[in-house]
């Protein structure tokens, strides 16, 4: 009796073995440690960033297909912009173009270069935020701006020729008619060429131009109420070799000023660092 008593207080102390078999500790602490180490090594969850400077964007994002058209749309409408832009430059310019293309010697061809540079350079400007452009884009852009000037020079130098041959006609006479002034007789003598022109070397005014300059080049009298024969002052070979080398004078002057908008020049490009220089001025 008085064993079971002491076995029985010895069971009610305090640090007494647990009851539960060791296969459950184990298994336990198994699951214990295997559930710290689920935790640990969960991934994190995708953070959404947008990309640096450095990182293009990505490509598998839906929806960049069409961003992508948009874009090539924006570019090309801005090319299209800049393109007006140089044509319009090439108004006046072809103008003033006319009369440097007449100068003996080809020294007209140094304008053409020159003024081809400022006309390049007003469609680089409209079209700086556009780049990078297609090559072929550019070629073509430039092509057109160069014919629009090119163009214009010739409209004008064709317009003005029959007030040149008038002007030259006022001058050969020793007495003009009576009761006619000199504006009088160079306009008659204006009206005359023209007529000539729609005449020989149909249908007259830019063509016809263009057509007596390649073939013929020469009035003999009393055609304008000339009295002695009027020649151009090219002949047909050197005017057509005028002709062309102002257009490639021309061309390469504003292409080489649109030419690098076929680039996507950057900071990294310009120093081998991607911080631009200018953008801590």
């Amino acid at each position: 009796m008085a064993n079971k008593t002491a076995e029985s207080r010895a069971g009610d102390q305090p640090g007494t073995r647990d009851s539960t078999p060791a296969g459950d500790q184990t298994g336990s602490g198994h699951s214990a440690a295997t559930g710290g180490e689920s935790d640990i090594g969960e991934a994190a969850p995708a953070v959404n960033r947008p990309p640096t400077e450095d990182e293009p964007a990505s490509t598998d994002a839906p929806g960049v297909e069409s961003g992508e058209s948009a874009g090539a749309t924006g570019r090309l409408r801005r090319w299209l912009l800049a393109v007006l832009a140089g044509a319009g430059t090439g108004l006046p310019i072809g103008w003033l173009l006319c009369y440097g293309g007449l100068l003996p010697f080809f020294l007209g061809l140094f304008y053409f270069l020159l003024l081809g540079l400022i006309v390049g350079a007003v469609a680089y400007r409209v079209g700086l935020p556009a780049r990078p452009l297609p090559k072929i884009w550019l070629v073509v852009g430039a092509a057109v701006v160069v014919l629009f000037t090119w163009g214009i020079s010739i409209l004008v130098e064709a317009y003005d020729f029959p007030d040149q041959v008038a002007d030259v006609a006022v001058r050969q006479p020793r007495k003009l008619p009576a009761g006619m002034t000199p504006e009088q007789y160079r306009r008659q003598s204006a009206q005359e060429v023209s007529a000539y022109m729609r005449e020989r070397h149909p249908p007259g005014g830019v063509i016809g131009y263009v057509h007596w300059a390649l073939t013929s080049s020469r009035i003999d009298p009393p055609a304008g109420k000339l009295r002695q024969p009027f020649k151009a002052n090219q002949p047909r070979a050197w005017w057509a070799a005028r002709v062309i080398l102002c257009f490639m004078f021309l061309f390469y002057g504003v292409y080489s000023q649109v030419g690098p908008l076929s680039r996507l020049s950057t900071g990294r490009d310009r120093t081998g660092s991607g911080v631009n220089p200018l953008s801590k001025i």
